[in-house]
């Protein structure tokens, strides 16, 4: 089929015009659900990183308080080595009171100032995007702040599920598309089928074969269309 047989096809039809329609709608609709999808699923996978970091964080702050009070520097980087094991941890560092690190995943930065703690003694997301949930969670001993724990976890994983949820539903939409197209492909055959058998009578009324009629049975429009243009050939012989 040419591409200008396809084109008058698909808008000079109505079964072209059919399928067009159902198709455009559908993918519409598809469209709007996968947006939504992967937002709902994207804020989802945020929150449970920024549950694990948060976790994360207290938990290294409950044990580290104890040294960081002691101001054992090797049990701390210890302990923090101890955290490389939790999947997709950027880093993990415990600091004193006043943010100086005293124990960091990457030892290059023991001893350096961290200017970003927050102010109120009290767990804090410092940042959430789509490539880092950054946590912060205070060190108390017997209900004194000593230092603060703070770790980062990355979010490749999450996007490699977001990800792989989006093909799927890219691919669900595609699949969905086609079988109403074809559904409404099939449709539109037998609705053109019977107004194909009104323009066959016509034809063979227009080349000269006057006793042709359209034997079409049901309620429908096209059969409608049948009786009325019979009877209009009916009319129009009687009054010849």
């Amino acid at each position: 089929m040419k591409f200008r047989d396809f084109h008058v096809f698909l808008l000079g039809t109505l079964r072209g015009r059919l399928i067009l329609g159902v198709a455009f709608v559908q993918a519409v609709i598809m469209t709007l659900f996968i947006f939504d999808l992967t937002i709902r699923h994207r804020n989802l996978l945020l929150e449970n990183q920024e549950l694990d970091a948060t976790t994360l964080a207290q938990s290294l702050a409950t044990s580290a308080s104890g040294w960081i009070a002691a101001n054992d520097i090797a049990g701390l980087q210890e302990l923090v080595e101890n955290q490389r094991h939790f999947p997709e941890l950027i880093f993990a560092i415990l600091t004193d009171k006043a943010g100086q690190i005293l124990a960091h995943t990457d030892k290059s930065k023991i001893g350096m100032l961290l200017l970003d703690l927050p102010r109120d003694i009290g767990p804090s997301v410092i940042s959430k995007t789509p490539a880092l949930v950054d946590v912060s969670s205070p060190a108390l001993l017997g209900g004194k702040h000593v230092g603060w724990a703070r770790v980062g976890i990355s979010h490749a994983e999450a996007g490699r599920k977001l990800a792989k949820i989006t093909f799927s539903g890219i691919l669900y939409s595609i699949a969905a598309i086609l079988i109403g197209g074809i559904i409404v492909w099939l449709l539109g055959f037998h609705i053109t089928q019977r107004l194909y058998a009104v323009q066959d009578t016509i034809n063979l009324v227009k080349a000269g074969k006057t006793t042709a009629r359209s034997r079409l049975a049901g309620t429908d429009e096209a059969a409608l269309l049948a009786r009325e243009f019979n009877a209009m050939l009916d009319a129009l012989s009687k009054g010849e």
